[in-house]
């Protein structure tokens, strides 16, 4: 790329450009030296000598982009016009500075833009890069023009190619298994340790090592428990949650904070569909539709408890004539005590771990895409905020080498031999440090375990799949919420101007017809509304028989 900029002791260096019949410029023929005007449409020889004099800072580029720009708009090339240094003030007033005139403001202080780094841009003129964000130390740049995540997702607008930042860009796992995989020499069939996913590591103790006597009385480096790096993982099985209706989740939210200083939280299952993303290379989406809370009760010890749910088939069935299924959980926490405070406990990990055990991916590849979303109070007040165990905290859990987590606990510890047993030996963590290099024990922070996930509203364009979350939510009755058939009148009515099948489309009224009729009814009823079909003549009856003919009624 060509352009003008100042060398470290301030000196004008002249590099070719190309200039224009419009530009008051000279070119010798042969020779390599050409004089451009710079920020001014007066005289040659008025511009260089308020060049050498008034050297900027940072490199002022007066030249307007065109269609065969590549760069960002301080940025320079061949393909530019000359401008005004009124025409550059406008284009950095430009696109690129909607968000809140930030951009617009810094854009007049020279000695705060980035610098010569800006020559490195090569995206399009209307996104922005660190390259050439104005910034000071520390701050970051909010991305509102281009950006279609949320804030904790990353893009090609917000990242620069290729790069691996911690914490700021994962790889898929197709891709990352891809990677792996190019460095097989095995045939097709075969397995090394470059193509099996850390879900697959067997963290046991081998049995009947042919080397020596059974365990306790003997151990070697073949049959021992394989140790763990507690290291953040490369990849993820899930690239983006959308919760295509935040009225549901926002019901959640409003319940949890009305009674959160008593104590009071909340869970619940997640239901929805995954579907590829076409934002990553072989991404994958998780879609959550609907939500179903359990019956649970708050513990003075152990704090949130799942209790056992006599429903849970009646809610699968449901969910399944909507053609959706749990894709994960959700439950709320109280906000953090001290900024250094983990992100979750080993509590809530373990159980992360376990649900994920519970639901593999459905396609047979290794893993899982059972998500996790936790709602508490931060500076912004409340916000949902998603993770994932990662797979070698589902490979421990699977083979029972944790120990199960006191609520007290800060760190993940593995599950210890009791002393004149066969217990087998527990697997080591190794951690690697700056300061102390790589160590070797048997306790893990909780944030190497967690894979972090990016989480918003339904893409543009697309809406959930039930139109209605207005019925009373099941299993709230300790805060006074119950069902009842004249909650269902009132939904029929309410929406009366609609179709019958749309005032149905509710997740929640839906599982209460399982308590009105029966589980075959309601499921011929969902069945109806999602293929968009007649609602059965017999169940407009049935409703019409409890509600006093609201669902006849238009």
């Amino acid at each position: 790329m060509l352009y003008t900029k100042d060398d470290p002791q301030g000196t004008p260096v002249t590099t070719p450009v190309a200039t224009t019949s419009s530009s008051s410029s000279s070119t010798t023929k042969g020779s390599t030296t050409t004089t451009s005007n710079i920020g001014n449409t007066s005289s040659s020889s008025s511009s260089s000598s308020s060049s050498t004099t008034n050297t900027p800072k940072s490199p002022v580029v007066n030249r307007k982009l065109t269609a065969r720009c590549a760069h960002g708009p301080k940025g320079a090339c061949q393909h530019c016009d000359p401008v005004t240094q009124s025409d550059i003030n406008a284009l950095k007033a430009g696109p690129l500075n909607k968000a809140g005139g930030r951009h617009a403001e810094r854009s007049t202080k020279m000695d705060e833009l980035s610098g010569d780094l800006e020559w490195l841009c090569r995206h399009r003129p209307d996104a922005m890069c660190i390259n050439c964000a104005p910034l000071k130390k520390g701050e970051k740049v909010e991305l509102e023009m281009l950006c279609l995540h949320g804030p904790e997702g990353r893009c090609i607008n917000c990242l620069p190619p290729d790069s691996t930042v911690d914490d700021r860009k994962f790889l898929t796992f197709d891709e990352w298994l891809e990677k792996r995989r190019a460095k097989c020499e095995h045939s097709f069939s075969a397995t090394c340790v470059n193509c099996v996913s850390p879900s697959q590591i067997s963290y046991k103790l081998k049995p009947n090592c042919p080397k020596h006597r059974p365990w306790p009385d003997g151990l070697c480096s073949d049959c021992a428990p394989q140790p763990v790096e507690a290291k953040l993982q490369e990849y993820r099985h899930v690239d983006y949650i959308s919760i295509m209706n935040m009225d549901e989740m926002g019901n959640l939210i409003k319940l949890f904070s009305a009674n959160e200083a008593a104590g009071v939280h909340r869970a619940a299952y997640l239901y929805g569909t995954v579907v590829p993303d076409n934002n990553y290379r072989f991404g994958q989406r998780v879609c959550v539709e609907a939500m179903y809370e359990p019956p649970q009760k708050v513990d003075a010890r152990f704090g949130l408890v799942l209790l056992p749910d006599k429903r849970a088939n009646e809610v699968e069935a449901i969910a399944n004539a909507c053609g959706i299924k749990r894709v994960g959980w959700v439950f709320t926490k109280p906000p953090k005590k001290t900024p250094e405070e983990s992100e979750l406990s080993p509590r809530e990990l373990w159980a992360m771990a376990h649900l994920q055990n519970a639901h593999p991916r459905s396609e047979g590849k290794p893993g899982s895409q059972f998500v996790t979303i936790v709602i508490r109070k931060g500076p912004d007040g409340y916000e949902p905020k998603a993770y994932m165990a990662s797979d070698a905290m589902m490979a421990l859990a699977r083979d029972g080498v944790l120990a199960d987590p006191n609520p007290n606990d800060t760190v993940m510890k593995m599950k210890q031999p009791r002393p004149n047993t066969n217990d087998p030996p527990a697997p080591e963590f190794i951690t690697t440090s700056k300061d102390w290099g790589r160590k070797r024990g048997f306790e893990m922070d909780t944030d190497a375990g967690i894979v972090t996930l990016a989480v918003g509203g339904a893409p543009s364009g697309t809406t959930s799949k039930f139109r209605h979350v207005n019925f009373p939510i099941e299993n709230r009755t300790d805060y006074g919420i119950t069902q009842a058939p004249v909650n269902v009148k009132q939904q029929l009515l309410s929406f009366r101007s609609e179709s019958l099948n749309n005032r149905l489309s509710d997740f929640h009224l839906l599982l209460y017809l399982i308590t009105l009729f029966d589980v075959k009814t309601a499921v011929l009823t969902a069945t109806a509304i999602m293929e968009n079909k007649s609602i059965p003549e017999g169940v407009v009856l049935m409703l019409d028989d409890i509600t006093g003919g609201a669902a006849s009624s238009k």
